[in-house]
């Protein structure tokens, strides 16, 4: 595990000074005397003292949880394929980037994508096709006996445009600096709503009921649209 940011402050604003929590945590298997990227968290907390009376449990038990994650994570997530030297993980987002298939070709690959290292490699599946409805808006995926797929898969390319499924549908992923993004809002994308949930609002042809109150805020900030860009290494969205 590499450790890149590990750092508690406080931060003084006009009215309380803020306790800040900034952690970002990386993760590798070794092969050999090669290293395999597999995972990364990157977060960072605030407290307030007014309501946080036990900051520094509240630090622990942060910090305790994100460990948790990331040793699952390196335990049942797939690595990518980007042999590493030792002296070479602290630059090792650099060099990755420069070998990840779908951030370095003209042309993405058309087909259906279970996952988001099968994208990063652009190795479609055969195993999947899109479904659409009469007038011809993609509803979800079907398998080879053409039954509907209910489990979540990542997205498809389509005429060299690619499309990822969350939990309004499916939206355009556009590449900006050779990084993609969606256009959405904090609100839409964090929402936590089952595979089950995001399978029957499509196949409806609309966001369901269920999943457009879940994602109904009053805060306009996290509701406002925006460019919402993704990690190009986990798949994961960056909020800033």
């Amino acid at each position: 595990m590499l450790i890149e940011t590990l750092k508690a402050y406080d931060e003084h604003t006009e009215k309380s000074t803020l306790g800040k929590l900034d952690v970002k945590l990386s993760s590798f298997i070794k092969k050999g005397d090669k290293y395999y990227f597999v995972s990364k968290l990157s977060n960072n907390f605030s407290f307030q003292p007014k309501y946080d009376v036990h900051i520094p449990k509240l630090t622990a038990n942060k910090l305790s949880f994100i460990l948790s994650k990331i040793i699952n994570e390196t335990c049942s997530n797939p690595t990518i394929d980007v042999a590493l030297n030792e002296n070479e993980l602290k630059n090792y987002e650099e060099i990755i980037l420069k070998q990840i298939k779908s951030l370095n070709i003209e042309t993405l690959s058309e087909g259906v994508y279970p996952d988001f290292i099968s994208f990063l490699k652009q190795e479609p599946s055969k195993e999947y096709a899109v479904n659409k409805n009469k007038k011809g808006t993609a509803i979800g995926f079907i398998n080879a006996k053409n039954w509907p797929v209910v489990e979540r898969l990542f997205g498809y390319v389509e005429n060299g445009t690619a499309f990822r499924l969350t939990p309004v549908g499916f939206l355009e992923m556009k590449k900006d600096e050779k990084v993609f993004f969606v256009i959405s809002s904090k609100n839409a994308l964090s929402t936590q709503v089952s595979e089950g949930m995001i399978a029957g609002s499509l196949i409806g042809g609309v966001v369901g009921g269920a999943v457009a109150g879940a994602i109904d805020s009053k805060d306009s900030q996290s509701s406002r649209m925006q460019k919402i860009y993704i990690d190009s290494l986990t798949g994961a969205y960056i909020f800033d």
